[in-house]
């Protein structure tokens, strides 16, 4: 509603600017009608997120595309000397590509690295000199695995939030490891604070080579790069839905499938739309076929593939001989098998328009995906979506990232030609339920994990990874004002804090004026939190030991602090366990470290078979946690231990010391404590989350040493 201002005008109240989200590619995306494909799943997760952001493509124009077909209503279009992107695009074609795919390639040409090098350091110029503090920045693809440090080596987006999404597999490492630029290309991607894969296998392959190449150790979906904390997402892509909905609904797809209908005479329909690259495994495909109707002589005339081979990369050698492969032997098939009139094999080695791609998957009984290696392949949730009426079955690589998700699909083995023949056998002969049944589930599926689900949890994910922020004068500043204008404060800190006679001195002045201390300890026994010395009894200083089982208040003895039956339960429990596992380990032992805690090791052990059982050991006790036996299993295979630990008891403690203060906290600082539910760091409510020393840790505020800690608590006190 218009409003007034102070000179009586009426204005429009305006809404707040939407933060930008930068979305990097080597190369703009054009308008495109083709099937599966990248671009269409950015575009739609694109229209999903402009709700809420800014969206800005960056990338190089293909100078022979004209730019109104280019696709983004925000784009930069960065000015790189088109040969330089030729030599770029070269060296990502015969080199990454390859190695990324798993195929054998044994010679690397140095001196084609640095065109490579060259063009990614311009287009982070380029996307540097369009940075502005606050927007996101999601880099696409293996093309530029390189510049998200490149970012990072940049002063205007050294602290930007970037994250950067691989759409094909990461290999395993004994190809990986052949890539001269190996630790080059390592230390690039790791630039990004948040790094998607599409499969578990590409992830687990990633943190292998983070380890072998660079000594790095990896933890669950974590990696510690130069002082900053990098998380692995493993987030597969999906459709866009709206596209394939409004083609399916259009009268242009309804007439071509009445059209094809009649001319495909009421045979059974196999359908395979493929690039035409020897990863989409096309002659597999035709000789699995051509077994089928070798074996089954009488579905001869009564069915027939359609296979699509769309172009792809024909400036490599391979794709051309791939391509005189293919067409020999459609045919070779078609001379045996082809009656009068009917071919038996239907190829097409062109672009199809995608509205017919989608008539043909709408009418066809079975596709055929035979990926020797894919990143996902979205060929086969299109047939899926576009199979409304029909219902037809998908015979599906085990090798394509896709068959991680479609679990309804047939997998099969494309190298084993007697087991696909016998896979599109049953497929032509499978009843009506079954085939409903599969096609609900695996529709299902593709509903729910399009394009857009898939864009908003990956940037939600980026949104909601902690920021690494160093605690500068002006948060010193500002914490000191808001701590002195508080009237019910509280500080919790670990014991670590403690040992530090300055830090521990400047606390215990601190609680000298009134404020709630808590020194809180996980991993120690009350014994050993103990022995940092008493404080006196007069300060409001508590203590929490073990995980947040014991807690000694200012004027009292050591007590539990939970229910005793609860720990004790579960240790036995797992003490059980432990028992047989050192019988049948020789050198393994355990102990009951602390009174809550249990730890299992195997220092003395066979290495290998240390690391087998210790791996066994982990998962029998990771199966045995239950609401009721609540506890947490840790393994270090660098300590060689197991440790078994309570778990939720901490945060529980430091609910129940905030209900024993029994006041309305409006100032609350945790160091190296993690806060509890309702105490989320956030400096506009007065909740500060500190973490001390140079390693990575969840807490929003870093500082570097425990004398920065010092100075800081000095600057707390009155003067």
């Amino acid at each position: 509603m218009p409003e007034e201002d102070a000179r009586g005008k009426s204005f429009e109240t305006a809404s707040p600017p939407k933060q930008r989200l930068l979305l990097v590619l080597h190369q703009l995306p054009v308008a495109t009608d083709a099937a599966g494909g990248l671009v269409p799943t950015l575009q739609g997760a694109a229209s999903a997120l402009s709700d809420e952001y800014d969206v800005v493509w960056i990338g190089f124009p293909n100078p022979n595309v004209d730019p109104s077909n280019l696709w983004g209503k925000v784009r930069v279009e960065v000015k790189i000397a088109p040969r330089l992107h030729k030599e770029f695009y070269r060296f990502t074609s015969t080199v990454l590509w390859p190695v990324f795919h798993q195929k054998e390639r044994q010679d690397f040409e140095p001196e084609s690295f640095e065109p490579y090098r060259e063009f990614t350091e311009q287009l982070a110029d380029a996307v540097a000199a369009e940075y502005r503090p606050g927007d996101l920045i999601w880099v696409q693809d293996y093309h530029l695995i390189l510049l998200p440090t490149a970012l990072r080596e940049r002063k205007k987006t050294a602290r930007a939030r970037i994250a950067y999404f691989l759409h094909i597999p990461f290999p395993i490492f004994e190809f990986y490891r052949k890539l001269p630029w190996k630790r080059l290309l390592l230390r690039g991607v790791l630039g990004a604070d948040l790094i998607g894969l599409q499969t578990y296998d590409y992830a687990e392959n990633l943190s292998i080579a983070v380890t072998r190449v660079l000594g790095i150790d990896t933890k669950s979906n974590q990696i510690t790069f130069e002082s900053r904390r990098v998380t692995i997402s493993i987030s597969p892509i999906g459709l866009h839905m709206g596209r394939v909905q409004e083609a399916v609904a259009s009268d242009l797809v309804k007439t071509k499938i009445a059209e094809w209908g009649k001319w495909l005479e009421n045979r059974q329909v196999i359908v395979g739309v493929d690039r035409m690259d020897a990863i989409k495994g096309i002659p597999q495909k035709l000789q699995a076929f051509e077994r089928m109707l070798q074996d089954n002589p009488d579905l001869v005339g009564k069915v027939v593939l359609v296979q699509v081979a769309m172009p792809s990369r024909e400036d490599v050698t391979e794709n051309v001989r791939l391509r005189r492969e293919v067409e020999e032997m459609v045919g070779r098939i078609n001379s045996k098998y082809s009656k009068l009139g009917q071919a038996t094999v239907h190829y097409r080695f062109a672009h199809l328009d995608f509205p017919k791609i989608v008539a043909l998957f709408s009418i066809a009984d079975v596709c055929l995906v035979m990926s020797l290696k894919d990143g996902l392949n979205l060929v086969s949730q299109e047939f899926v979506a576009c199979q409304l009426e029909n219902k037809g079955v998908l015979v599906l690589s085990e090798f394509a990232g896709a068959a991680r998700c479609l679990a309804a699909a047939i997998r099969v083995n494309p190298w084993d030609v007697d087991h696909v023949a016998k896979a599109i056998k049953r497929s032509l002969e499978m009843g009506a339920e079954e085939r409903a049944d599969r096609h609900r589930s695996m529709y299902n599926y593709v509903v729910s994990h399009d394009a857009e689900y898939w864009g908003r949890k990956f940037l939600d994910m980026l949104v909601g990874l902690p920021m690494d922020e160093r605690l500068g004068a002006e948060m010193v500043s500002e914490m000191v004002g808001t701590f002195a204008r508080s009237k019910e404060r509280v500080i919790f800190t670990s014991a670590d804090s403690m040992a530090y006679m300055d830090t521990r001195l400047a606390l215990e002045s601190i609680a000298g004026e009134g404020v709630p201390v808590v020194v809180f300890d996980s991993q120690s026994s009350k014994e050993l939190l103990a022995s940092c010395g008493e404080f006196p009894k007069v300060l409001p200083v508590y203590l929490i030991a073990e995980y947040g089982c014991f807690w000694k208040p200012p004027d009292g003895a050591w007590d539990w602090f939970v229910e005793p039956t609860v720990p004790l339960r579960w240790l036995e429990e797992a003490k059980s366990v432990m028992k047989w596992f050192v019988k049948a380990t020789p050198g393994s032992e355990y102990d009951q470290t602390r009174t809550c805690v249990l730890r299992w090791s195997w220092q003395a052990s066979d290495p290998s078979y240390g690391e087998m059982q210790a791996r066994e050991l982990y998962m029998q006790l990771s199966e045995m946690t239950t609401q009721e036996l609540a506890f947490t299993v840790q393994l270090s295979s660098e300590n060689k231990t197991i440790d078994v630990v309570p778990q939720g008891h901490a945060a529980h403690a430091i609910l129940k010391i905030l209900k024993i203060l029994d006041r309305p906290i409006d100032w609350a600082l945790f160091v190296d404590v993690p806060s509890p539910p309702g105490f989320a760091s956030d400096p506009s409510k007065n909740v500060y989350n500190c973490h001390v020393g140079d390693e990575i840790a969840p807490f929003t505020i870093h500082l570097e040493s425990h004398a920065a800690l010092h100075s800081f608590l000095i600057g707390l006190r009155p003067s």
